[in-house]
Parts: C-alpha cells; structure tokens; sequence
C-alpha cells in the first residue's frame, strides 16, 4: 500500500474516532439533562463559592437584586454545578452564578410569560445547541457583568416593543423556572432528526451565534411571531399529556 493511502487512511480513522467520540458526549450530556435536577444547598456548604461571589453579590444589590438561594443542579455525568441566584424587585428576571470544575459563568433570565423568556449568558456554548420556541437566547462570553446585563435590558426592550409584552414572574421559586426550561431543550433536541449526527454541524457553526443580540437574530420580529410561537408551543404541550 502506498505510504500516502496509508497515511490518508490513518487521518480519516482518526477523524471517525473523534467525531464518534463526540457524538457519545454530546448523548450523554443531553441524555443527562434530560433528568435534571436542581436542589438547594445551604450556603454553609459552599463557603468557597460565597466567598468567590461577594463582587457579584454587591453588583446584584447595586442593581436591585436580592438573595434568592443557592442550589446544587446534577445532570447525569455531567459536572455537577453550584448555582448561586438573586431576584429582581419585580420578580421577572434572575441573575445566576454557575461554578463547574473551578470555572464561572453567568446569566440574566427574564420571563415574560411562560416558555417565552431571554436569557442573556457568558458561557460560550450557551449556543451550541438549538433552543424550542419562546426561548430567546443571546451569549457574550467577552463582556463583563455591566456590559452583559446592558444588552440584556436593551433585549428585553426590543421583545416588549415588539410582542407587546411585559416581563411577569412566572413562579416564586428558581427550581419551578429553571429545571422546566432544561428538559424542555433536552425534549426540543432530541425530537430533531439526526440530531446527533446535525450536533458537529451546531458545533462548528456555534461562533457564527455568539455575540449577537436579540435583535441581531431576529431583526423582524414582530406580533405575529408571538401568535406562533404560542401556537407552537401550545402544540407541544398538547403533545407531551
């Protein structure tokens, strides 16, 4: 056999292998947080996490957020994450400090009515994979917290000019918010074809997401997107009785 076959059959089963690899990860991560969970956890436990935290706890007060708890979120194999959260005056939007194998991410979530909220976030694979209708989804893992939380009130201006919608408090508790919105991803995922096969074509193209607003991404939105999405999302409700 010819050296360069040789070596060109070399670099393609290396290449099988890795995307075969990921494709395993990437199963197991959303067979994972497919059965979510989200607990609380006694601050008294995480002494190194408050600790770490204080600047973001100081930014949350200066901003009007207040203390809403600390959970522990355990998703199959993956890294279990410490969640540290606070609450806005008026109940609609959540500021979340997630800690994973020593690294920090965050996000702002604002509900305007049930399944359709904006989540503005610092983690760069927050767009990785495709989010189910209602879910408006914005990542700027180079901003700091102040320029991150600016777009997302710029954001939630843009959806309130043009659904003609407010931000409301769907629940009174971080857990009856945040464990719904993963397995209904996880649902939305996996009910698309070939979805683990299409999961390399979202990887690659994920930077293609990052750094663009709201209105970046859906520049006409307008009230007749909300009839459907509700519609949509009545649908799929409807579907999973």
């Amino acid at each position: 056999m010819p050296q360069w076959l040789e070596l060109t059959l070399v670099i393609i089963g290396l290449v099988v292998v890795v995307i075969a690899g990921m494709s395993v990860l990437h199963y197991l991560s959303v067979k994972g947080m497919s059965k979510a969970t989200l607990n609380p956890v006694d601050p008294a436990e995480i002494p190194d996490q408050i600790e770490r935290s204080k600047p973001d706890s100081q930014w949350a007060n200066k901003h009007g957020f207040t203390w809403a708890g600390s959970y522990t979120f355990k998703a199959g194999m993956n890294p279990a994450i410490t969640v540290l959260a606070w609450r806005s005056q008026d109940r609609a939007t959540f500021f979340c400090v997630y800690y994973a194998l020593n690294l920090q991410f965050y996000d702002l979530v604002t509900a305007f009515e049930k399944h359709i909220a904006i989540t503005t976030g610092s983690m760069k694979d927050g767009v990785l994979f495709p989010h189910p209708p209602g879910e408006f989804i914005q990542v700027f893992p180079g901003d700091d917290l102040e320029e991150r939380y600016i777009k997302h009130l710029e954001s939630v201006r843009f959806i309130q000019s043009r659904f003609s919608i407010s931000p409301n408090p769907i629940s009174d508790e971080l857990t009856d918010e945040f464990i719904p919105v993963v397995h209904r991803q996880m649902r939305y995922i996996r009910s698309i074809p070939l979805w683990i096969v299409r999961v390399h074509w979202w990887f690659i193209t994920q930077r293609l997401r990052k750094n663009k607003t709201i209105e970046q991404q859906h520049p006409d939105l307008d009230t007749g997107d909300l009839h459907e999405i509700r519609r949509l999302i009545s649908e799929e409700f409807d579907e999973s009785v």
